[in-house]
């Protein structure tokens, strides 16, 4: 809404009656360059006439030099303490330069002068908001809102002063009023479901993501975000089904391995590889798309396939520590023991190794018969409380069988 303010053309009963009618029918062709030095000639000549300062305050705000503008109509109230249009124009102005708590009280007072105006009601609510007092503003905003509900800007600021308060139905009805109004507002609802999840209530949120989503059912975006929260809800074939449309409209990396994640823990393990093939042929310079992609071959024991993913990866993302267990791990299944190892000391060398990746060393240094290495590969995975009962027992038995065959040597 626009800043409003008004003008007191009224000419002076004083000696500078001329001066002060060039001023105001300078003020009337929107001359305020000219009306200004009139006025402050003016006001010097009368300085008791409130209405001069009032005028020159007008001027200078139409030319945006606010800071005179505000002592002019300081001095305006002065003169004559309830001259009601200063309350309105200084009041505006220095809503206008962030002054909210100065202004509020005047536009208060002005609004109550003029309680079936809705420009001025929307400010002294916008004052109000601004200065802290959601709670104050809103009947406010609710009253000009009645003066005239076809104003979006009115419906927006209302309901942001009450999502402020957490009234979220109501923040949610004025949003959607102004998004009626203006379809460029729609983006509030959005706004107020984030507010919504961030605060915990994710199922709400889910609810007004999917209302928006029926009015604007392009936005890929809020798709996404349906889909994520349907996973983090553990509602995964529907997660899939959003994604599998955020796919289709956008195929980006992301969206590919929140789909494919979607159909993993939807026990749909069949599409997500399939998925994630797609994802990799499309993009095959994505290190952390072939590390899903790997990991969903090894699930199916391909470990040829899965050794090419992991390959590829680490040559891409070579700080990846991931990608190196990975290789490693694909590398002992194809039996390339001593590639396995050279594999998770590179791992090693960017974060200290789990313990899964501390027993598949061990593993490997004892199919390789370096006996010693294992036993202190074995022990170290123990010392790891790794809580994999079968990996522990075996470990236990080999550190039996080692220790017999280097006390032989």
């Amino acid at each position: 809404m626009r800043w409003l303010l008004v003008a007191l053309l009224a000419a002076s009963s004083f000696a500078q009656e001329s001066l002060v009618e060039q001023a105001i029918e300078a003020l009337r062709q929107n001359d305020f360059a000219a009306a200004v030095p009139l006025l402050e000639t003016a006001a010097e000549a009368e300085p008791e006439n409130a209405s001069i300062p009032f005028n020159l305050g007008y001027a200078l705000a139409q030319l945006q030099r606010d800071d005179e503008a505000i002592a002019a109509y300081r001095r305006a109230l002065e003169i004559e303490p309830e001259f009601q249009p200063v309350f309105l124009n200084l009041g505006v102005v220095l809503l206008r330069n962030g002054k909210a708590s100065e202004a509020a009280p005047l536009l208060g007072r002005a609004a109550a002068n003029r309680p079936d105006d809705p420009q001025v009601q929307y400010f002294h609510a916008h004052a109000l908001a601004e200065a802290g007092q959601a709670s104050e503003a809103i009947p406010i905003y609710e009253r000009a809102a009645e003066l005239d509900p076809g104003e979006p800007s009115i419906w927006i600021e209302l309901g942001q002063a009450q999502a402020s308060l957490n009234q979220i139905e109501s923040a949610a009805a004025s949003y959607q009023k102004a998004g009626e109004l203006d379809p460029q507002l729609r983006s509030y609802q959005v706004q107020l479901a984030e507010q919504v999840e961030n605060s915990g209530g994710r199922e709400q949120a889910l609810e007004m993501y999917r209302g928006y989503l029926e009015v604007e059912p392009t936005n890929v975006a809020v798709r996404e975000r349906i889909g994520m929260l349907l996973l983090e809800l553990e509602r995964y074939a529907e997660a899939a089904k959003q994604l599998e449309a955020v796919v289709d409209q956008s195929p980006t990396d992301a969206a590919r391995a929140a789909l494919a994640q979607a159909y993993v823990l939807a026990d749909d393990a069949d599409t997500a590889r399939q998925r994630l093939a797609e994802a990799v042929a499309a993009n095959p310079n994505e290190a952390e798309l072939r590390l899903r992609y790997g990991a969903s071959l090894i699930q199916v024991l391909d470990y040829e396939g899965a050794h090419t993913q992991y390959l590829a990866a680490v040559q891409q993302a070579p700080d990846n520590p991931e990608a190196w267990t990975g290789l490693a791990f694909t590398l002992y299944q194809v039996e390339n023991y001593s590639g396995s190892l050279k594999a998770l000391a590179n791992a090693e060398k960017l974060e200290p190794l789990r313990p899964a990746s501390i027993y598949l060393r061990a593993i490997t240094e004892d199919r390789l018969q370096l006996y010693k290495e294992a036993q202190v590969s074995y022990k170290a995975f123990l010392a790891a409380a790794p809580g994999m009962e079968d990996e522990e027992f075996k470990s236990r038995q080999r550190l039996r069988v080692i220790e017999l065959v280097l006390s032989k040597r």
